[in-house]
């Protein structure tokens, strides 16, 4: 790339890298929580996308429409997870995981090999929410 396409490309990129600035100087200095982050990081890119004139109702409407329909998806499968982690508690499967693996072995390094090889299977027909929540109880003793 020429030299002098450098500087007019960054000029033109600064306002876009300093979400990063935002992102990176708001949560290490103190001014905003991870949580807040998002919520700046969104009003800083509508106010970037009114300004370069590339927002436009419609879109902003349907990517409206379609975070809430994955949040709601992340939600229901989250407490779904949940209430299936609340009944593998309650009938005490980690008591009988526990008793199941240190009957194999109690070797520390087989045992993270087998729980790893569990989570690699469930991995291949679960979500990772699901996983964590689901699951995970289950392997972590009383």
């Amino acid at each position: 790339m020429p030299r002098e396409l450098i500087l007019p490309r960054t000029l033109k990129a600064l306002p876009g890298l300093f979400a990063l600035v935002l992102l990176v100087g708001g949560i290490l200095g103190g001014v905003f929580t991870p949580a807040e982050v998002g919520s700046v990081l969104v009003g800083y890119v509508m106010v970037l996308s009114f300004f370069y004139r590339t927002a436009q109702p419609k879109r902003l409407y349907q990517a409206v429409v379609e975070a809430g329909y994955i949040s709601g998806m992340t939600l229901f499968m989250a407490s779904t997870s949940s209430f299936l982690g609340f009944m593998l508690a309650r009938d005490l499967v980690p008591h009988h995981v526990v008793n199941f693996v240190t009957g194999i072995s109690t070797d520390k390094n087989v045992v993270i090999f087998i729980v790893s090889g569990v989570f690699i299977v469930l991995g291949m027909i679960l979500e990772p929410p699901a996983m964590t929540f689901g699951f995970l109880p289950s392997f972590m003793p009383f």
